[in-house]
């Protein structure tokens, strides 16, 4: 059959294990076994062009060799969706619970006495947790993030990201004592280069949509470059690497790690997101001419620092640092957005092994004083400069010294002298 006739199919199954690419594709009993037959179905250069909503619907996770890799262009009405199906590893439920406390503080914890080998460490930032009780927290998912010890793990936030929206929200769900939960490992696929275009070449609006994917290779620097995707939408995905330049979109309730690769995360100008990110080799980056809003728990949990570039401006509600270093503002803009969270503070620090924020240049403002703790010995809660010999004020500050009259109460500039 001719490409064309293809691209008009509106729903895809790949099953790895039982499919046949012989098949049609068209529902699970017809299911192909690759990405590579799809993409050969499609077409190439240019030539994928859909005029419907599209659904490819992945049973399980692919061999590596088998990459989502497409040159993809919208018509009209075309949307494309990528949906995996995460392998439930175990059902249990929740022996103890602790949910955001500002006071205290205290990030999102569960707790499961009898969690599948005794404890959370073989999960941490590969595996979800789902609740499934019956009611409004059906369907709630969070990441693990940290073992805690005594059967405990520090969590993400529990949420429901709605992406059907132009504008994606969250819905937080916070669990219950006694609250049943699944522990699940999205699909695991291959992402090579994928290039969104509108039919017309011009900028596209339509989605691309993909859930419950662990994107367990390098995702490319020139993904979602080509005409500038203002449509796409990541939810509860896991990406070891992700590099978003030229193109608005949103990611919602998404791990990106770097834990596998060195490649790291870099958000470029035009992208817009709210995620989760940990464990990361390379610092997560904010590239000049980015603006990204950071919301719902925002959780930088890495042994790097997350870098703030001049040009970049950063939206932030509720954002937690954990056992690295805090963001490094190197003459970008951060600014608290109480109305992203309805928290008050901005910055949340614990058991880091650096300043809690380090200031080369830029501007920094905040609704209240943020909650940090800067670790032991040499490390502050702010310092400005960040390099030796680099201290432009000529030393480090605590938050007492902050002058808050240059830009209003709250807020402080520092900028280099070169």
């Amino acid at each position: 059959m001719s490409s064309l006739y293809w691209l008009r199919q509106p729903t895809w199954f790949i099953d790895p294990i039982a499919g046949n690419d012989r098949n049609t594709g068209l529902d699970s009993g017809h299911a192909i076994k690759t990405f590579a037959e799809l993409a050969r179905r499609w077409g190439r250069i240019g030539t994928c062009k859909f005029d419907q909503a599209t659904t490819v619907t992945v049973t399980s996770s692919p061999p590596v060799g088998d990459i989502f890799d497409s040159i993809i262009a919208f018509g009209e009405s075309g949307s494309l969706k990528i949906v995996g199906t995460p392998t439930i590893v175990a059902s249990s439920s929740f022996t103890n619970v602790g949910n955001i406390n500002r006071a205290t503080p205290l990030m999102q914890t569960v707790t499961d006495t009898a969690v599948l080998g005794g404890s959370w460490t073989p999960y941490v930032g590969t595996h979800m947790i789902r609740n499934t009780t019956a009611g409004p927290r059906l369907g709630a998912t969070a990441w693990v993030a940290f073992d805690l010890g005594s059967q405990t793990c520090r969590t993400t936030r529990f949420t429901k990201p709605l992406l059907t929206t132009s504008v994606p929200t969250f819905t937080a769900m916070a669990p219950q004592i006694g609250d049943t939960y699944q522990l699940l490992l999205p699909t695991q696929i291959s992402i090579g280069v994928v290039q969104v275009l509108a039919a017309n070449n011009s900028v596209s609006t339509k989605q691309l949509i993909m859930t419950d994917i662990f994107g367990h290779t390098v995702t490319d620097s020139s993904l979602f470059t080509a005409g500038g995707m203002a449509g796409f939408r990541f939810g509860n995905c896991r990406f070891d690497a992700f590099r978003l330049t030229g193109g608005a979109g949103n990611a919602q309730g998404c791990m990106f790690s770097g834990s596998v690769v060195a490649q790291g995360c870099y958000i470029g100008a035009g992208a817009q997101f709210l995620a989760f990110s940990g464990g990361a080799i390379t610092p997560v980056q904010f590239l000049p001419g980015s603006t990204g809003s950071l919301d719902l728990d925002f959780l930088f949990q890495s042994s790097t620092t997350p870098v703030i570039f001049k040009g970049a401006v950063i939206n932030a509600g509720l954002v937690v640092v954990f056992d690295g270093g805090g963001p490094w503002l190197d003459g970008g803009t951060y600014n608290s957005d109480p109305g992203l969270d309805g928290g008050l503070d901005l910055l949340w620090g614990g058991n880091l092994t650096s300043n809690a924020l380090t200031v080369r240049g830029g501007t920094f403002a905040y609704t209240t004083k943020p909650t940090l703790n800067a670790g032991l010995g040499v490390p502050r809660e702010v310092r400005l400069g960040g390099t030796p010999g680099f201290t432009p004020n000529g030393s480090d500050i605590t938050w007492a010294l902050v002058p808050a009259s240059d830009l209003g109460s709250g807020a402080f500039i520092a900028e280099r002298d070169s």
